[in-house]
């Protein structure tokens, strides 16, 4: 076929028109979207009302096709054609929190008011610490303040130790005692 043939041809897909099956409204094509994958085509609007419920729901990968029973994902790229600025700026946000929450070699930082990730940890002495942009450091097992040298197994029996202890501590600290006169008390003290 020539060049002008060819334009009839895409001027005929581009006017033929497609009955959405959620709204049954017959729309040309241009203002439908089909999910290459599976070949479910629907109106725009439908897909765009669909996509921007289930942002708002805080949904990224995790958005399915329209069509009952199936279980096709939607692209990506369909998503950023069909909503908002604003939708789609929270779509991106979603995404990226997603795959931080997923990914094992990725870890959000737990300093109040942080939002960065932390992708490389070092190790030090036998912990693998990771630093924040922010400054915060972080053992990368549990995620609680960097505790090198100490392992984070010997960290729980030491904090359950003073946990333990914490009641004798405290009158120690109240009443200037030393521990020899604390084990005094505790030795020459009726049970």
């Amino acid at each position: 076929p020539n060049l002008d043939e060819k334009k009839d041809e895409s001027r005929i897909d581009e006017d033929t028109e497609v009955c959405c099956s959620i709204c049954f409204d017959d729309v040309p094509q241009s203002g439908a979207s089909c999910i290459e994958a599976c070949g479910h085509t629907f109106c725009n609007n439908c897909w765009s009302d669909m996509l921007e419920m289930q942002i708002k729901e805080g949904h990224t990968f995790d958005i399915l096709c329209m069509q009952k029973g199936c279980n096709q994902l939607v692209p990506p790229s369909l998503v950023e054609k069909l909503v908002q600025p604003e939708t789609r700026q929270r779509y991106m946000h979603f995404l990226s929190k997603t795959f931080v929450d997923h990914a094992k070699h990725i870890r959000w930082c737990p300093a109040p008011g942080c939002d960065n990730a932390i992708t490389e940890a070092v190790t030090e002495g036998r912990v693998r610490v990771a630093t924040c942009l922010c400054g915060n450091r972080i053992c990368w097992e549990c995620e609680r303040e960097a505790h090198p040298p100490i392992c984070c197994k010997i960290l729980q029996k030491f904090e359950e130790t003073v946990k333990d202890d914490e009641g004798n501590l405290g009158y120690m600290i109240e009443n200037n005692l030393d521990a020899s006169t604390l084990k005094w008390m505790q030795d020459n003290t009726k049970q």
